[in-house]
């Protein structure tokens, strides 16, 4: 069989997830994006500890007349109560951006405000709020909001609710592209959904390596609304001093939407030929599902009010799909559980247990969506759908017997751990193993044959990352033209309701042979 595009769960040989790039402390680089201002505040007194160098050119106020300062010499005695209010909140629910109002050069200027509260210091963001365009005030957004989460709820299925959703945000924001990536077990990325400008690249379908975003920036969406990049040629604004004299070393920007990007995201971009970007985490049960990606040719920077729209429908988008799994899921079970219930009568009104396994019309490979069974009981075989030949079932016991242990197994990639089943792998290249007595080598097998599949990637996955000759420096891969990889000798994926399914099979069986004999 062959498949233009692999499920999601496709067992994929080679690890493209990166320990180096997992292992750069992203959260530490000291440096912000010129768009905003980061000052570092003592818990205190709000004195001002580290501010970024783009102070003057934000605030219009010099480095040495701020640092040392209290915050208080620079705001209204109510904003300052504000401030208060927010940092107090901050500890205990979700961050709420706020408005402080700073005098430049003798004008009132806006800045939307966050407030970061850590152990010994508070980090404030502080980005420039013009006046909303029309488009993003509240009530357009809210009506935006209300359209986009009534259409979401008309969607039946995760891929239905992935595509509305990239459609709807690239109305909203206007970005060239938006995508939706789904993360595969092995943390590569697959692009499920896809609304785009005609001249922007087709990634729909493609894969891209787990390299592409590595571990440390995985955890850190966990704890951040989005990654907003709205222009890649920007100049890093540093924290001065560079040691937080708080705590005597780099401060943690982990949460702060300013932080600033490494220099191989920003090459990445470039070979992506686009100028901004914005990331939003699709999380379900505190786990990274997918992220929605929006690239633009030029320079972009949503209105805070656009981007607090997305964020909140990123969470919206997140429960939809949190529900249309759910809903999948509980319907493969019913129907697994209506299965397991014909299985159990045809096993209490057989002779033998093995009998009542392996008859005509046999619910267990419809049970575990399998083409082939086996039982192996009291030095005896049965066999139902099609199977490997007898001998090279006896081997494959003596294997189990070695090196598998008395619990449920299963493998989607049997040839790869079990050399000698690469013989029979058009019958077994996927194994489900339900131990009855494994010191006997009594077992139930059920076998799933081999599916060829040929996956596409965003360009060549085994130079995802180029190393310099220094082995220190590193570059991004710098094409994304699809190139597609075969893989062999894997089945399709167990899901885990089959398991739960052959986990109550095994007890049914284990219980029937107790009262068969005694």
């Amino acid at each position: 069989m062959e498949n233009k595009q692999a499920p999601i769960g496709i067992a994929i040989e080679k690890n493209y997830d990166s320990e180096f790039c997992g292992s750069i402390p992203l959260h530490l680089v000291n440096l912000i994006q010129p768009h905003g201002v980061l000052l570092t505040l003592s818990t205190q007194d709000l004195r001002v500890v580290q501010a970024s160098e783009n102070v003057p050119h934000l605030l219009g106020l010099a480095l040495e007349d701020v640092l040392g300062q209290p915050l208080a010499n620079f705001l209204p005695a109510p904003q300052i109560e504000d401030v208060l209010v927010k940092i107090q909140e901050s500890s205990h629910q979700e961050k709420i951006p706020f408005t402080l109002t700073f005098t430049r050069q003798g004008e009132p200027i806006q800045f939307t405000a966050l407030a970061h509260l850590k152990d010994t210091y508070i980090l404030l963001e502080l980005e420039e709020n013009p006046a909303a365009a029309a488009q993003d005030s509240f009530m357009a957004l809210y009506q935006q909001i209300k359209y986009i989460t009534s259409l979401l709820k008309q969607a039946t299925t995760t891929q239905t609710v992935s595509q509305i959703s990239v459609e709807e945000l690239k109305k909203l924001t206007g970005f060239d592209r938006v995508l939706m990536y789904q993360f595969d077990p092995q943390w590569n990325g697959i692009v499920i959904a896809q609304a785009r400008e005609l001249d922007m690249d087709d990634y729909m379908g493609l894969r891209f390596p787990a390299s592409d975003v590595p571990k440390q920036a995985r955890d850190l969406y966990l704890s951040n609304p989005y990654r907003l990049i709205p222009a890649r040629d920007y100049t890093p604004a540093r924290l001065i001093p560079v040691i937080n004299p708080l705590i005597s070393r780099f401060t943690d920007l982990s949460d702060c939407n300013l932080r600033s990007v490494a220099g191989v995201h920003l090459e990445y971009l470039v070979n992506l030929k686009v100028q901004a970007s914005m990331s939003l985490p699709i999380i379900i049960d505190d786990k990274l599902w997918g992220l929605i990606s929006c690239h633009h040719k030029l320079p972009k920077n949503p209105s805070y009010e656009l981007r607090s729209a997305m964020e909140l429908l990123s969470g919206i988008i997140s429960a939809q799909i949190a529900a249309r799994e759910k809903e999948k899921n509980m319907e493969l079970r019913a129907q697994l559980r209506d299965i397991h219930a014909q299985l159990l009568e045809q096993l209490y009104t057989s002779p033998t247990f093995a009998d009542g396994l392996v008859k005509e019309k046999d619910p267990l490979l419809k049970l575990l969506n399998i083409t082939g069974a086996a039982v192996l009981y009291e030095g005896s075989v049965w066999t139902s759908g099609l199977v490997p030949p007898h001998p090279s079932i006896k081997e494959l016991v003596y294997w189990l017997k070695r090196n598998k242990s008395d619990k449920t197994y299963a493998t989607d990639t049997l040839p790869s751990q079990y050399v000698r089943s690469q013989e029979f792998k058009d019958l077994a290249s996927g194994l489900i193993v339900l131990p009855i007595n494994a010191e006997e080598g009594e077992y139930i097998l059920g076998f799933r044959p081999e599916v060829i599949q040929t996956i596409s990637w965003g360009g060549n996955p085994n130079q995802a990352i180029q190393m310099e000759a220094d082995g220190k420096r590193y570059h991004p891969r710098n094409s994304f033209a699809s190139y597609q990889e075969t893989v062999k000798h894997t089945s399709l994926p167990w899901l885990p309701e089959e398991l739960e399914a052959a986990e109550n099979l095994r007890s049914a069986v284990l219980e029937k042979i107790i009262k068969e004999r005694y």
